[in-house]
């Protein structure tokens, strides 16, 4: 497997752990990184020892490389994934992939054009919990599902111009479509702000898959202690799912036991995939642009459903 050259674009507190990432990666070279914070250029260089820093990720865009992570804020998303695909880069961007489906279908056709690698930075796609499940629900060791919820919730200080939905909600609609293999045939939205006047920092959405599947989702900024949790009610078994330290608990005829799981590195996994499938072509991309861009459909919805105050069809 040859060494894949890499650049990072945004390396805030998320880029920087692409640069950490990539750094152990043998299969890795990382060439490059932008950001417009003198302080994270210079974090990545002293901490990482990476020498070619910029402001300016066209810079990275114009060197001999095979691939870029893009983790800057949202509304960047777009317009660097472009330009990065018609230099003829493979990309990996973080969620969400735009801030609407439009420009996520753009990106997806000029990749197919390109015959680029687009990637979406689904994480929770690669945790081996939400793994295990996923195969458990497909043995129907549940039996048939009724509920589920998610509940994606912290307290934290609103981020300017970041609004929940986008934030957190695709984590939602990507575990849900992960794990049942299925996207929701209607979707109802309750949001709304607390602390400031605009955007929303809560949101109660309701998914329904239809054939009795309903789930129930609750993302906010206020709560205190950080959860990520999924519970799922079926016929047979019920079960809860923490997602940050990968456990879960069953419950069958009133007894609770905990299924063994093995904590993996879920970033260093999905790092690692994107590198093999720009190394081996045969393996199709785990986290594909088409599934971002359905997320961002889902987003829409929610925001539909959110302004007429009712239930909205997919």
């Amino acid at each position: 497997m040859k060494k894949i050259k890499v650049g990072v674009i945004g390396v805030g507190y998320w880029g920087k752990k692409h640069v950490e990432e990539y750094s152990k990666n043998s299969n890795v070279e990382l060439k490059a990184i932008s950001d417009l914070s003198d302080e994270n250029l210079e974090f990545c260089k002293k901490t990482y020892g990476i020498k070619n820093t910029t402001k300016d990720y066209n810079e990275i865009l114009s060197e001999s490389i095979d691939a870029v992570s893009i983790c800057t804020v949202n509304k960047m998303h777009f317009t660097i994934c472009k330009k990065a695909l018609e230099a003829g880069k493979h990309v990996l961007v973080e969620k969400p992939m735009t801030l609407n489906s439009k420009e996520a279908y753009e990106l997806i056709d000029i990749a197919k054009r390109e015959n680029l690698n687009l990637c979406v930075g689904h994480l929770f796609r690669f945790n081996n919990a939400l793994i295990k499940v996923r195969n458990l629900i497909r043995s129907n060791f549940f039996g048939e599902l009724g509920v589920i919820k998610l509940r994606w919730t912290a307290r934290r200080d609103p981020i300017n111009d970041v609004d929940i939905i986008f934030d957190l909600a695709p984590h939602a609609f990507d575990i849900l479509n992960f794990i049942t293999d299925k996207w929701p045939k209607t979707i109802t939205c309750k949001a709304g702000m607390f602390r400031r006047e605009n955007p929303e920092e809560w949101a109660f959405i309701i998914p329904d898959f239809g054939d009795n599947l309903v789930a129930h989702v609750e993302i906010n900024w206020l709560f205190p202690d950080k959860k990520r949790d999924i519970l799922i009610a079926g016929l047979n078994r019920t079960a809860k799912i923490n997602c940050l330290d990968q456990s879960i608990m069953v419950y069958e005829s009133g007894y609770p036991y905990k299924i063994d799981v093995e904590r993996n590195n879920t970033l260093g996994d999905e790092l690692s995939h994107f590198i093999k499938t720009i190394n081996d072509k045969k393996i199709k991309p785990f986290n594909n642009g088409t599934l971002g861009a359905k997320t961002i459909e889902m987003i829409e919805k929610c925001f539909e459903s959110q302004k007429r105050g009712s239930t909205v069809e997919i």
